[in-house]
């Protein structure tokens, strides 16, 4: 009945110990059938929650409905099946609380375009589902064309009417008062694909008046939907300001030259933008007020629209590694607003003959001395030559307190990237049920949040002790229940504070602790190699590269490259630690799982242990 009233094949079965599962014939229809038996453990309902939990909404509606019409016990079988008749009628989660299609109109509003042919009936559009249909159950009503259907599908139109994306140029102009040549609205007309159908926005009577980005003297036809938050900028105290963003940005973007007009080639769709508004808060508490025209490169689809991607974005190591050497080397560092741009060198001529040189070329404001960076406070001690890198606000973690799952777990991670290791585990693990989260899963958000809130203070502190790279490794075997996946955990520091680490789940499912630790060092390896380079071009190179573990076995298996059998099954790429071991490009080393800072990465930690690790990277109150 299933199968035939969704659709759907029936896959797997999930049911109790129950004698009726078992014996007789049905077992063996579900063999024949292909549908996977599960069964529960014997005393735990809770594996079988689904059918479990409308058991008892079964029960709970029939006894109040039982109770309530005051009718015998002797009724309960009716009271159970009008319970489930009105559960399969009504609005539920997997229908998105939407009622069932059989209880919606029959009938639907469509336009006549031609006969079936051979065919009998007749062939209509579908103005909603943009589709042709064919029917012969028809109720003609011949006093309303295509042309005026705004009066007969006004309300469809009136839902629809937000997702419009296209702009009517012609009503544009008349709104605006602004009066392009006749040449430029060609030109305008040109870039637009006719060849689409494009179907007329129903507008009310009253006057809208678009936004001034929308001027048609700038030859263009920008396709937006983010009318709704430019009328709430519009409408704010702050509106002026809001106002001055907008204008700077299109003259940024026009400035640079960001678009080329160009001809929409046939059979492809343009992607549309959307305006982000944004308050930025500065270092010395003002506050800036930032807009964004952005493109939704999501409404691109992997390999059909493109193959690969690329995106120029820092990477926190690199910041965190330059501002390590600013520290020990005792540099002077200054931000420019090249879009975030920072400079340092060995004394003050340096720095402002390169300010010089780039204000030739780029459009420069001199912010003075680096205070912030990505959200990121830096706090510069020359006297006692430590440099400090903090993240947090008392004001951004309520702020967070009051947002969504996702949101929260979004501004977490960044925290984490950016300065926060000690959280890395955690969010980690939260993260993975984003899509279907519960309660539980917000109240350990709350508990990271609270965590954070009680340790406002823990920064990362450069000092300037020394110039020397030190990594650490460390793994968990099988740490994630569902893939049986183990997780990799590594730390670089430079200085004695750390500038890079990672706690990632390990792409393979591994057979032992031993090839565990193996392919974490393997994937820490290419880090320690990068961060080799990047130092070498700075002109300050490592000597050597130690990398301690606290896995011995490991650590023989690397030194020993002939094959054993019980690691010939490893993938080759793992073994690139042997290469990196062999030509002493890479030396490890023991050391004592107590004192391993990454064990914070791939696993729970008391938090004495956690104050250790944290302490011993750099990561100081």
């Amino acid at each position: 009945m299933v199968e035939t009233e969704t659709s759907l094949k029936v896959k797997c079965l999930r049911s109790n110990n129950g004698g009726e599962y078992i014996d007789g014939g049905f077992s063996e229809y579900c063999v024949a059938q292909g549908i996977r038996m599960e069964k529960t453990i014997p005393g735990t309902p809770q594996q079988n929650g689904v059918a479990e939990r409308m058991n008892r909404t079964l029960n709970e509606r029939a006894r109040s409905m039982r109770l309530h019409a005051g009718l015998p016990k002797t009724f309960w079988a009716d009271a159970v099946s009008t319970a489930a008749y009105l559960i399969n009628r009504g609005p539920s989660v997997p229908m998105e609380f939407r009622l069932p299609d059989k209880l919606n109109a029959k009938s639907k509003i469509c336009f006549f375009i031609s006969y079936g042919d051979e065919k009998f009936g007749y062939r209509f559009w579908d103005e909603q589902n943009r589709k042709i249909i064919k029917s012969r159950n028809v109720i003609f009503n011949e006093q309303i064309m295509y042309k005026d259907r705004s009066t007969a599908v006004s309300d469809v139109t009136e839902m629809d009417q937000k997702k419009f994306e296209f702009v009517n140029l012609d009503e544009l102009t008349k709104s605006t008062g602004q009066k392009g040549s006749k040449e430029d609205k060609e030109n305008i007309n040109s870039r637009v694909d006719l060849s689409t159908p494009v179907a007329e926005v129903c507008r009310s009577s009253r006057n809208i008046r678009p936004p001034q980005c929308y001027s048609p003297v700038l030859n263009y036809l920008l396709l937006t939907d983010g009318g709704e938050c430019y009328d709430k900028a519009l409408q704010n105290e702050n509106s002026s300001k809001w106002d001055l963003a907008l204008k700077d940005e299109m003259d940024s973007l026009l400035g640079n030259q960001t678009w080329e007009l160009a001809e929409l080639p046939v059979g492809k769709k343009a992607l549309h933008n959307k305006w982000v508004y944004r308050i930025k808060n500065e270092h010395d508490g003002s506050k800036s007020y930032k807009a964004r025209l952005v493109v939704k490169g999501f409404q691109e689809k992997d390999v059909i629209d493109y193959t690969e991607i690329f995106s120029p974005v820092m990477k926190m190591s690199t910041i965190r590694l330059v501002l390590g050497m600013v520290a020990a080397e005792n540099l002077h560092l200054e931000q420019l607003d090249v879009k975030t741009t920072f400079l340092h060198g060995s004394g003050i001529e340096e720095i402002n003959n390169l300010k010089k040189q780039l204000s030739k070329q780029f459009a420069m404001k001199d912010l003075g001395g680096a205070k912030q960076i990505l959200g990121m406070r830096i706090i510069r001690d020359k006297t006692n030559g430590t440099l400090k890198l903090s993240q947090l606000k008392k004001e951004e973690r309520d702020h967070m307190s009051k947002v969504p799952n996702a949101s929260a777990i979004g501004n977490l991670m960044y925290v984490m990237v950016c300065t926060r290791l000690d959280i890395a585990h955690a969010v980690k693990v939260v993260s993975r049920f984003m899509s279907r989260s519960g309660k539980q899963h917000w109240e350990a958000i709350k508990w990271i949040l609270r965590y954070l809130k009680g340790s406002l203070d823990t920064c990362l502190c450069f000092t300037g002790a020394s110039l020397k790279l030190q990594g650490y490794v460390d793994a968990d075997f099988a740490s994630d229940i569902d893939s049986r996946k183990s997780t990799t955990g590594f730390v670089f520091t430079f200085g004695g504070t750390t500038i890079s680490w990672a706690s990632n789940l390990q792409k393979i499912v591994i057979l032992s602790t031993t090839e565990a630790e193996y392919v974490a060092t393997t994937e820490v390896g290419k880090e320690m190699i990068w961060l080799h380079g990047f130092l070498d071009e700075l002109g300050k190179k490592q000597e050597m590269g130690i990398l301690q573990s606290d896995s011995q076995s490991a650590i023989f298996l690397a030194k020993n490259s002939a094959f054993l059998s019980k690691s010939k099954h490893i993938q080759t790429k793992h073994h690139f630690i042997c290469y990196l071991v062999e030509d002493k490009l890479v030396i490890l080393e023991k050391i004592c799982g107590s004192k391993n800072p990454p064990d914070m990465l791939t696993k729970g930690v008391t938090i004495e242990k956690l104050k250790l690790c944290a302490t011993s990277i750099g990561l100081l109150a």
